[in-house]
């Protein structure tokens, strides 16, 4: 703690000192903390030589200690915050009292007595449980409504190298040492001791077809699947409002800080987008008593698939979700339950997660993705559901691919939950397209390429892809969120820089409506972009200035194409005619109105 505090004295020195510096108005300070100034042209290369995990700088900038970055411009503050963590002697705020509470309570013992009246035979029965503060989760089946109830730790002594080469597809059957090493994995980790459960019994489930990905139905098995939700961490207390993250809240909203959020995952702003999250998590956890569900937890999943590549904490992700969120109010799932309240360790990892999500340089799209796999559907099962059993999943359970059941089902899980269609049909397509990639194994010599991965003396499995993809950011993240930041009082507030202003977008604001109020710029739009004749002229151009602000704002997102691209992910959303009139009319409108917006909200 000492070293920290002294290097944070002489970074907030050296900060003073460097503050009445110009810069070009063009450039930035870099969102990845490293204390160089880039420009928006440079700043992809940028953040991957400085992600790249090298000891030496790679680029030129001012040096600058990490737990600098976490103050912003409040150069006044040098203290290093005291680590502090939920203890059992913790206030609780007592819960709201009425007849709805009392309901829930009272149908929680009905429902372990009575099992809703259904046998053990029309029940399959699943476990995804917490192990540590680390975030490994597992996912486990006692009864997956086969004839052959599956083994969780099958005998590998049993099992030869022959039989395991003829399963990778090795023509001579023959694994070096180090291969075969690597596919037999030690015996599985037993759960121990439960400190947290609930159960959560879902009467219909939806399935997928594995062949498009995207046609939902419903699974007509008529069997309910229960399940458990377990930790070996206990739920911690929820503190009172001296136990926040941030000392001094913004007035920006939940859904603007979610928006935010979002768009410094896709600009790659590593620290601007943790910072956000901190406050995000202090907001939507301190209202989990009054509010149906955990904002933050439920988006960042979402977030993961749709602006950045499969993260391996996917289904710690998850399992926060559904455990801190009340269900009971849903339809399609009968759960009563209090939500669980994670610790500070966990809260860390969180936020870690955060950070490594934007740093990563690709993002994983579809449309991309079917080029690799399309052509073999790897006798794939015709639903895809979360009542798939193992053996049909993946039947190779002698493999080291316990992660990838995780990852699979908890996509499904989370497209189970519910959400905009959009959302739950990219779950659901995301799902079939992993469950591809895993089945065929290792990684192709065209899509290494692609990934510009150096080739090994071993094979590249699929479900190490995302682990080596974010394993320089979780290097990073490691260094740059720690203890001594994610505690109570880590952050003192939010300042402008760490606002993503491309937040503000018409989601969450009334910025179409204030562009729309000023004659001249409606004025130019008029003479710029004809409307249709059978339109309102007022009505369409609303939808030209939302489709401007997401092709040239909202939707910018650093990063390449996983597979089979070398260009930034959105590049194909230029029109030339609209980015002109973006550029010349509604672009400086735009931006000032966005950041008096935050400017007002910060002050």
């Amino acid at each position: 703690m000492s070293l920290e505090k002294n290097a944070l004295d002489i970074l907030m020195k050296n900060a003073r000192n460097r503050g009445s510096r110009k810069r070009p108005l063009s450039s930035f300070s870099c969102p990845a903390g490293c204390g160089a100034w880039v420009t928006g042209h440079d700043v992809n290369n940028h953040l991957d030589q400085c992600l790249g995990g090298s000891s030496n700088r790679v680029h030129a900038g001012n040096s600058c200690d990490r737990t600098q970055e976490w103050l912003g411009a409040e150069g006044g503050v040098t203290r290093s915050p005291t680590v502090i963590t939920h203890a059992a002697n913790y206030k609780k705020k007592n819960a709201p009292s009425n007849a709805f509470s009392h309901m829930m309570e009272r149908s929680a013992t009905v429902f372990s007595t009575n099992k809703s009246g259904q046998s053990d035979e029309n029940i399959i029965r699943h476990r995804f449980h917490l192990h540590n503060a680390e975030g490994y989760v597992t996912w486990t089946i006692s009864d997956d409504g086969s004839e052959k109830k599956y083994d969780p730790t099958p005998n590998f002594a049993t099992t030869g190298v022959d039989e395991i080469a003829e399963k990778v597809n090795y023509t001579n059957k023959t694994i070096p040492h180090e291969v075969s090493a690597h596919l037999i994995p030690a015996p599985a980790i037993s759960i121990g001791e439960t400190n947290w459960s609930t159960v959560i019994r879902m009467k219909k489930v939806k399935c997928t077809s594995s062949t498009e990905g995207d046609d939902e139905s419903v699974d007509d098995n008529d069997k309910a699947l229960e399940l458990m939700m377990s930790s070996s961490l206990p739920s911690f207390s929820q503190g009172d409002e001296t136990s926040r993250l941030v000392c001094k809240h913004s007035r920006l909203s939940v859904s603007q800080l979610k928006s935010c959020l979002q768009k410094s995952i896709r600009r790659r702003a590593p620290l601007p987008a943790v910072r956000v999250a901190m406050e995000l998590a202090d907001r939507s956890w301190c209202d989990l008593i009054r509010r149906v569900s955990t904002i933050f937890q439920h988006r960042l999943p979402i977030i993961v698939l749709e602006d950045s590549t499969l993260h391996p904490d996917f289904g710690l992700l998850v399992w926060l979700m559904v455990a801190e969120s009340k269900c009971g109010c849903r339809t399609i799932f009968v759960c009563i339950f209090k939500g669980y309240f994670p610790c500070m360790a966990l809260l860390k990892k969180v936020l870690q997660v955060v950070f490594e999500l934007a740093s990563c340089a690709r993002q994983d799209i579809p449309s991309e993705v079917g080029r690799i796999d399309k052509s073999d559907n790897h006798n794939l099962p015709m639903c895809l559901s979360l009542k798939s059993p193992a053996s049909k999943l993946l039947p190779h359970r002698h493999m080291s691919i316990n992660s990838c059941e995780v990852l699979i089902r908890s996509m499904l899980l989370r497209a189970q939950y519910g959400g905009m269609k959009c959302d739950v049909q990219m779950l659901h397509s995301y799902a079939t397209i992993w469950l591809k990639r895993f089945r065929s194994m290792v990684v192709s010599s065209s899509a290494l390429d692609a990934l510009a991965l150096n080739l090994t003396s071993r094979p590249i499995y699929w479900w190490d892809l995302p682990g080596i993809l974010h394993e320089k950011a979780r290097e990073k993240s490691a260094e740059l969120v720690t203890s001594a930041i994610v505690c109570v009082g880590g952050l003192p507030k939010l300042n402008f820089t760490d606002v993503c202003h491309a937040g503000i977008d018409f989601h969450c604001s009334s910025v179409v409506e204030h562009l729309l109020s000023q004659k001249v710029l409606f004025s130019s739009l008029r003479e710029r972009l004809a409307a249709p004749k059978d339109e309102d002229p007022y009505v369409w151009m609303a939808g030209q200035i939302k489709s401007m602000i997401w092709k040239y704002s909202s939707g910018i997102n650093h990063r390449r194409i996983l597979l089979f691209g070398t260009g930034e992910a959105n590049m194909n959303m230029d029109d030339p005619n609209l980015k002109v009139v973006w550029e010349n009319v509604v672009r400086s409108s735009f931006e000032c109105y966005t950041k008096k917006f935050v400017m007002d909200r910060l002050a």
